[in-house]
C-alpha cells in the first residue's frame, strides 16, 4: 500500500513537471524574486492567532499590521478535523488500511505546512534557500488547505463524526459571521485599481515580469504600442503574420538598425532573418531587441522552449506514457490472474 502511494506521488510529480520545474529554475528572472531580496521572508511569517482569527479581508502581506493585511485564516473546522483524524489514528494505530495511511500522510502535510508558516520555522529559512525559493512563508498555506480538505473528508467517512463535524462547523460559521467577517476592506476598491501610485511602484500584472523589464518607463516614453516591430530608424513592415507564439513579417530598412519587439524579453525568445538565427537581447526598457542589416528581409520572431522547459515537458510526457503503460500491464496481469483462478476452480 505504501509502495503504491509513493509511486503515485512520484508519478504526480513527474506529470506536473512541465509547470513546477520551469517555475522553480527560471524564477530567478522575475521581479518577485528581486523584491524578496529586499523584504526578506522574515517579515512574512504568520502568527498562530492569525491562522485562527484573522478577519476575511484582502490587502498586502503585512502580518505585523493585521488591520491592513490580507487574511491568513484556515479556520477552526479544518483544525478540529485534523485533531479528530489524529485521535482516530492513535486509537487505531495497529490498522494499516488505506484510510489510515492517507490520514497519516495528509496529517503530516497539514502539520508540516502549518509549522513552516509560523515564526518558529525561521531557522529553517535561514539555513536553507527556502525563502528565496518560495518568497513568502504563507504560501505553504496552499498545502495546508489541500491537506485540511482531505482530513475533513476522512472525518466525514464516519457517520457519527460527520454529524459532530457538521455541528461544529455550523457553530463556528455562526460565530464567525459576527466575529471574523468584516464588511470593511483594507482599502476602497479604487485604491487597488490604481496601485501604480503605491510605494512598491508595481501592479499585480508586473509582479512576474522579468527583472530587467521597466514597465512604467515603457508607458511613459512609448505609450501604447501600435506596431509589433519598431525601430528608431526608418522601417517598413509588410505581410505581418501572427500565429500562436510566432510573429513574422517582411521588413525594409535603409540602415543597419535595432529592431524592437513589443514584448518583454525572457529566456526563450528567438529571432531569425532570412532563416538565419540572430542574437537576441533586451534594451533599456526590457523589450526584445536584435540587429537587422539594411535591405529587404523576411523576419521571424518566436517564443520557444528553453532547455529547462523541454526537459520538464519530456518528464511530464514520460509520466503520462508511464501511466497508460502501467494501466495496460495491470489489466493484463488482472486478466491472467482471473484466468488462473478459473482454472483452479
Amino acid at each position: 500500500m505504501l509502495g503504491s502511494s509513493l509511486g503515485g506521488f512520484i508519478w504526480g510529480v513527474g506529470m506536473s513537471a512541465f509547470f513546477w520545474l520551469p517555475a522553480l529554475l527560471e524564477k530567478k528572472y522575475d521581479a518577485v524574486s528581486y523584491w524578496q531580496t529586499i523584504a526578506g521572508a522574515g517579515q512574512h511569517f504568520v502568527t498562530l492567532p492569525a491562522l485562527l482569527f484573522s478577519k476575511w479581508q484582502y490587502g498586502f502581506s503585512t502580518p505585523q499590521d493585521p488591520l491592513r493585511s490580507m487574511s491568513y485564516q484556515i479556520g477552526w473546522v479544518i483544525v478540529v478535523a485534523s485533531c479528530l483524524v489524529g485521535w482516530r489514528l492513535i486509537k487505531s494505530r495497529t490498522k494499516h488500511d488505506s484510510l489510515s495511511l492517507h490520514g497519516v500522510f495528509f496529517l503530516l502535510v497539514f502539520i508540516s505546512s502549518v509549522f513552516l508558516v509560523l515564526p518558529f520555522a525561521q531557522p529553517i529559512y535561514t539555513w536553507t534557500k527556502l525563502g528565496t525559493l518560495l518568497n513568502f512563508p504563507w504560501r505553504f498555506l496552499t498545502l495546508t488547505t489541500l491537506a485540511g480538505g482531505v482530513l475533513v473528508a476522512l472525518v466525514t467517512v464516519k457517520k457519527r463524526w460527520s454529524a459532530l463535524l457538521a455541528i461544529i462547523a455550523s457553530l463556528v460559521l455562526g460565530w464567525s459571521m459576527g466575529s471574523i467577517l468584516t464588511p470593511v476592506f483594507s482599502e476602497p476598491d479604487v485604491w487597488y485599481q490604481t496601485t501604480t501610485i503605491t510605494h512598491t511602484g508595481s501592479i499585480q500584472d508586473t509582479e512576474y515580469l522579468p527583472i530587467w523589464a521597466n514597465y512604467f518607463a515603457v508607458l511613459e516614453h512609448k505609450g501604447r504600442a501600435t506596431d509589433f516591430f519598431q525601430s528608431q530608424s526608418p522601417l517598413t513592415t509588410t505581410s505581418y503574420l501572427h500565429q500562436n507564439l510566432e510573429w513574422s513579417a517582411q521588413i525594409v530598412t535603409p540602415l543597419t538598425t535595432k529592431v524592437q519587439v513589443q514584448q518583454f524579453y525572457f529566456p526563450g525568445w528567438r529571432a531569425s532573418i532570412d532563416g538565419l538565427p540572430q542574437v537576441v537581447s533586451h534594451d533599456e526598457f526590457g523589450l526584445v531587441t536584435f540587429e537587422v542589416p539594411p535591405g529587404q528581409h523576411n523576419l521571424k520572431v518566436i517564443f520557444a522552449d528553453t532547455g529547462v522547459r523541454t526537459l520538464a515537458n519530456m518528464l511530464s510526457l514520460g509520466g503520462l506514457c508511464l501511466f497508460f503503460v502501467s494501466r495496460y500491464f495491470l489489466q493484463i496481469k488482472n486478466f491472467f490472474h482471473h484466468r488462473k483462478q478459473q482454472n483452479h476452480q
